[in-house]
Parts: C-alpha cells; structure tokens; sequence
C-alpha cells in the first residue's frame, strides 16, 4: 500500500474519537443526569458490596462475599480503594481507568503492523462503537476486562505466529483473565493441543503463578469460595436469555404464567419451567464445548495451529450467552470483543470481515435498546418488540457461531488465505 493509500484509509482517529465521547456519556449522562444513578443502581451496589471492604483493607473472599474471583474485585474497583469517596467519584474513577486502559490496548493494536491497517482500524472502530453505544456497560460495569484480555491474547496469538517476543503475553494474560472472571481459562483445552504453543510457552509458570496468589484466598476464605460456586449454580435464567424469550412468547400467547425478581443482581424468572432450563442450560453448553474441542482435534492432526485453536476457542466464548442461563445484555460487548478477535488472528476475507462487522453494528444497537427501555421488561406482560429484539439477538449470535465455525473450516482454502484489501 502507499503512502497516500495508507492516509486514505487510516481512520485510527475515529476509535478514539468515539471512545473520548463514550466516556463523556458516561460521566454526564448515565452518571450526573441519571436521577437513579447515584442512588440505587449497580454503581450503589458496586459501592456498597465492593468499595465499602476494600477500602477498609477487607480481603476478596476472606473479608466479604464476591460473585467472581478474588482478585476481579481489584480489577473492578480499581483504583478507587482510598476511603471516603462518593459514589459519583468511585464510578469515575473506575470509568476513567477503563478509558486509559482501554486507549492503551488501542495503542497496542495500531503498533502491529504486520496487521492489515483496514483490518486494525475496523477493530478500532468496533471498540470505540462499544463504548459510544453502550457507554453504562463499558465503563461502569465489568465487561471490559473480558474485551481487553481477548483482545490482547489475540495480539499476542499473532505475535506468537510471527515468532516474536510479544508471544509470552499471551498465557499471563489467560491467567489474568480467568482471575477476574472464569471465561478466559476456556482458552487452555484448545490452546494446549497446539504443539508449539504448549511446549515453547510459559503456561506451566504462569499457572504456578496464579495458584500461589490464590492460595491464601482458598486457604483462609474457603467458606465464601463456597458461595462463589453455589452462587452461579443457583440463579435461575435472566429476562435477555434464550430460554426467556420462548417463555415471555408463551406467556403472550396465554400458556404460561411467569413470575419475575429482582434476584442475583438480574431480572430472574422463576418457577418449575424456569429451574428446568437453569438446569439443562449447563449441559447444553458442556456438550457444545466438547464438539468445538474435538473438532479443533480434529484440525490439529489435519495441521491446524494456533490460529484455528484460538477460533474455536472464540465460538465458545460467543456461543456462550446464547445457550446460558444468563444472557444479560451487556454481554453483547463479549460478542463484539470475539468477532474483533477472529479479524486479528487472521480471519480477513473480505466478506466475513464485512458480514461480521455488519453483525456488530447490529449486535450494539439492540444492546443499545435493551439498555435504553429496560423497564418493557419490567411490565405484566413484556412487550413483542422487546421479545423479538432479544430473540433476533439470540438467533442472530447462534448463526454468527456457526458461520465462524465454517469459516474456520475453510481456512486452508485460497479464498479464505486472501486478506482483505483496503
């Protein structure tokens, strides 16, 4: 590409732009002018459960009870820990430090030049729509951590390709992953079936390394670790999953009746229908685990690497709020994070980089929506509009899931090798 090519299309300029105005959402709309806000809402709960022990001196698990991994309520508070901070300034603060980070890992992504610049800019671009659309989700909840590690574990992945040393982030940042919320640790099952990745990589130490910090916590909170587990295992399905939008349908329809509550920190629906499809949700998703990893089996005997691995890894990592229990909408930003993910590991053809990015665009704006009119699902009866959106969603990430399935399986083929051209 030239150099007047390059400044054609180089629009780096616009991720920040939107992620600088999605920040600025924040704070002034969903934080100042949010009458809810700064009075009973996640960012209160946030306070109250979180940033009350913290910054008293109080341990994760040992001190207080948290629904995730110790040492995710370092991350999510981070770096509000001085006392006697408001519930305004906590929230900033916490918004702030995502908006740096987040910026960073932008910064990352524009250095790897080996990477098609259109391809660097979109996923740019994707990102900064996240922030701009769903700005309560990416800055004032948790779901940044995921998109960041994914993110930069695919850099790494490709960085491991290229034979160079940026390789070693790629198993500490599993591992930092996994200690703030479990998904990450998904990763290892495809991972370690590549040859190379598993014998000329630091898993072994970084994972020595993870058991040794968290040893005291199991250690001496062991009674909470409990409740970590019992905590996940009890919840019943959210009002945005699946199985929710086939009972919302029938109870429109007058054959069933559904109670809802608040429970969990998430809008639940209860009853014997709801605790059937809790409970088969598990092994649905443990049945579609084992496929992906036999079929990356399967790709590795045929000389697949790490690039087919790490896909199949993704699928799961998207597939998973479609056939959970809990599917809230601010997990649409997960969506996003792993079709980003497919574009830098590799998966450039013109058409799947379009499709997909067409998906996001999609998968945002009814992220967007859940978010905006929540209360239709707080009625006696939710609203069509409301079902079909969460299903459309629903739908439209089992067949994203699957197109990313075949498009791992194409590969190997010409059409499939050929990145996209700006």
């Amino acid at each position: 590409m030239t150099p007047a090519e390059k400044k054609k299309y180089n629009f780096t300029w616009l991720g920040y732009a939107l992620i600088v105005i999605g920040f600025a959402q924040f704070v002034f709309l969903y934080l100042l002018q949010d009458k809810d806000a700064l009075v009973s809402s996640v960012y209160t709960y946030y306070q109250k459960e979180y940033y009350s022990h913290l910054s008293q001196g109080q341990l994760p698990w040992i001190g207080f009870r948290i629904e995730y991994p110790p040492l995710a309520a370092y991350v999510l508070m981070f770096p509000a820990f001085a006392p006697g901070l408001s519930v305004f300034w906590v929230s900033t603060l916490r918004g702030f430090s995502t908006f740096i980070l987040t910026l960073l890992s932008l910064r990352a992504l524009n250095r790897c030049e080996q990477i098609p610049a259109i391809i660097r800019n979109l996923s740019g671009v994707s990102i900064g729509l996240m922030a701009f659309a769903v700005p309560g989700f990416y800055f004032g909840l948790f779901d940044w951590t995921l998109v960041l590690c994914n993110v930069l574990m695919a850099l790494s992945l490709f960085a491991f390709s290229e034979k160079s040393k940026e390789a070693n982030w790629f198993w500490p940042m599993v591992f930092v992953g996994a200690s703030t919320k479990l998904l990450t640790l998904m990763s290892a099952p495809f991972l370690l079936q590549v040859k190379e990745l598993r014998e000329k990589s630091n898993f072994l130490k970084s994972l020595g390394i993870t058991i040794l910090v968290h040893l005291p916590f199991i250690l001496f909170g062991f009674h909470n670790m409990r409740s970590f587990f019992a905590y996940h295992r009890m919840r019943s399905i959210d009002c945005f999953s699946s199985y929710a939008c086939i009972l919302n349908a029938l109870e429109r329809l007058g054959k069933v009746t559904i109670t809802r509550r608040w429970s969990y920190g998430a809008l639940e629906l209860q009853g014997s229908v709801s605790e059937l499809f809790a409970k088969a949700s598990f092994p649905i998703f443990v049945l579609v685990f084992a496929f992906l990893i036999a079929a990356t089996r399967s790709l590795m005997k045929r000389g697949g690497g790490a690039k087919e691995a790490f896909g199949m890894y993704l699928i799961a990592f998207l597939i998973y709020p479609a056939i959970s229990k809990v599917s809230q909408s601010n997990y649409c930003v997960w969506s996003v994070a792993c079709l980003v993910c497919f574009w830098l590991i590799g998966y450039q053809r013109q058409s799947f980089v379009q499709k997909t990015f067409a998906s996001i665009l999609i998968i945002l704006a009814i992220g967007w929506f859940q978010d905006r009119f929540f209360s239709g699902y707080l009625l006696p009866l939710v609203p069509w509009n409301m079902i079909i959106l969460s299903s459309v969603r629903q739908v439209l990430t089992l067949m994203l899931s699957a197109y990313c399935f075949t498009e791992i399986l194409r590969g190997s083929s010409e059409e499939a090798a050929a990145p996209l051209r700006a």
